[in-house]
């Protein structure tokens, strides 16, 4: 079964006016590559592929990001329209994927942990995955 990892890239934007998960610091790699490289040490390996979600005037950006990687994983970007919220783009994605072969896991590339509320989560279906 293939693992899929599929990130919602976009959100604030950093002073260069690039999507938070494309903002550098510490050793000048982007939010994204620190989130990957998280969930590869935390993981011991990577998804099988990688689906970036994101703006279409930020698709090239995220193309030049998922090119410099050195990561294994096969990235793929689909643009989701200029400012769209989380739903959008959950629906954007849905729309296109096809694979019954595959466990899907969606969340952001901008957050590391966090504690979910005390909710009732049954009516998640048993192929997606709520991740940090």
């Amino acid at each position: 079964m293939k693992r899929v990892l599929c990130l919602f890239c976009g959100g604030n934007y950093g002073l260069d006016g690039m999507p938070k998960p494309l903002v550098r610091f510490g050793e000048g790699n982007t939010l994204l590559w620190y989130y990957l490289k998280h969930i590869e040490q935390v993981s011991k390996k990577l998804p099988d592929e990688i689906i970036l979600l994101c703006d279409d005037d930020h698709e090239n950006h995220f193309l030049t990001e998922a090119s410099l990687s050195s990561f294994g994983s096969i990235i793929q970007v689909i643009k989701c329209g200029n400012g769209s919220s989380t739903f959008q783009k959950v629906i954007k994605f849905l729309s296109d994927f096809e694979s019954e072969e595959s466990i899907v896991e969606l969340s952001y590339p901008d957050i590391f942990d966090f504690e979910l509320p005390d909710i009732e989560l049954d009516v998640l279906k048993s192929n997606i995955i709520i991740s940090s």
